[in-house]
């Protein structure tokens, strides 16, 4: 699990570079890697993107996407559940 660990990377291309680098551990040592950004820039290179939002009444309104989608901007389907 990585928390906030590309933080400190400024530009948009060592972010991209640093997404193929995470895409590229993940599928050479075949494990699944847990990021947690608010970097919209590594999106596509996530299998799988889950994003969290906190709405009035404290409820979290949780919307899955396939990251790897081509256009680096993929649709997705929304759940909504309380806080806890």
């Amino acid at each position: 699990m990585l928390d906030e660990t590309l933080r400190f990377i400024a530009s948009d291309e060592r972010m991209h570079l640093s997404g193929e680098f995470l895409r590229e551990v993940a599928e050479k040592t075949q494990r699944q890697l847990i990021l947690i950004t608010h970097e919209k820039t590594l999106l596509p290179y996530a299998d799988e993107v889950f994003e969290f939002s906190l709405h009035p009444g404290k409820r979290v309104k949780i919307e899955t996407t396939n990251g790897r989608s081509g256009d680096g901007d993929p649709e997705g389907e929304s759940q909504d559940g309380e806080s806890q």
